[in-house]
């Protein structure tokens, strides 16, 4: 008989995950990554980047 193993860390249920951390774990946000790494060499770039880091909305977010 196969003895299966129910031995679970239950710290790692717990944890919440972001919408971003969703999406990386679902196989989105490609384009979006695409995106930001491409306005990162523009003049918008540091603009962007402030704002992601604040939790506002970035260029790679409106592609997706």
């Amino acid at each position: 008989m196969t003895n299966f193993n129910t031995d679970y860390n239950t710290e790692l249920l717990d944890q919440e995950l972001t919408d971003d951390q969703l999406e990386a774990v679902a196989g989105g946000g490609f384009w979006k990554d695409v995106v930001n790494g491409v306005v990162g060499f523009t003049p918008l770039g540091p603009i962007n980047r402030i704002s992601g880091a604040f939790g506002g909305p970035t260029m790679g977010d409106l592609v997706e």
